[in-house]
């Protein structure tokens, strides 16, 4: 009669063991599921308001304010740079723009201006990193001197030997390729971002770097 009884009991706690476990078991497992959940919506809508903001501020006019590193002859020359750009964000992660540079200085290279689109390649933590890429052209004015010592050194005889350095000068226009990269803090509806370039002209190139400072409207 033991026996009997001893696994009766048994069952019984059994049963109330699972009918009390249970509910506990299954409230846990929705709680879980209510935060995966709510962390998904929060997820979503950082992204949606992100896409919002983006929408209704796609255009952003800025100023560049750093310097230019020429390589070019036996020396690199280097000059204080300003330049303005208007932006355009063609899609969350695309935008095109266009600008125009000034470089100061000894540097022979006097304005720049060019098309560049901007993309930003990664998400998460390294989604304000941008990659630009862009063309356009490189006006610059040479010292006539300079010209006819390029034609000595190809073995061709200038015309006018006795030239000054400064009394005459030619305006210099070539292509112009920018590869940079750069990474954007957004402040509201401003925007800082330090960036780095280089410059291919002909068969000569410069480094560019600098900041950026942008207004979104």
């Amino acid at each position: 009669m033991r026996k009997p009884l001893l696994r009766g009991a048994l069952t019984l706690a059994l049963i109330f063991t699972g009918l009390t476990a249970g509910p506990a078991v299954l409230a846990a497992q929705e709680g879980h599921e209510e935060e995966a959940a709510a962390a998904g919506h929060q997820a979503e809508a950082e992204h949606q308001e992100h896409a919002e903001h983006v929408t209704h501020e796609r255009n952003e006019i800025a100023v560049f304010v750093g310097g230019t590193r020429r390589l070019k002859f036996e020396e690199d020359e280097t000059g204080l740079t300003f330049g303005l750009e208007y932006a355009r964000q063609l899609y969350p992660r695309v935008l095109a723009s266009i600008s125009a540079e000034w470089a100061g200085g000894e540097i022979e290279r006097d304005w720049v201006a060019m098309l560049k689109l901007g993309i930003q390649p990664f998400d998460n933590w390294a989604r304000p990193f941008y990659f630009f890429v862009g063309t356009g052209i490189e006006v610059a004015n040479i010292d006539e001197v300079l010209l006819e010592e390029d034609e000595h050194e190809n073995g061709h005889v200038a015309e006018d030997e006795h030239a000054v350095e400064g009394e005459h000068k030619e305006t210099e226009v070539d292509a112009l390729m920018r590869l940079g990269a750069g990474w954007a803090f957004h402040v509201g509806s401003f925007s800082i971002i330090p960036n780095i370039n280089t410059d291919l002209v002909g068969e000569d190139w410069a480094l560019v770097g600098g900041v950026t400072l942008g207004y979104r409207f």
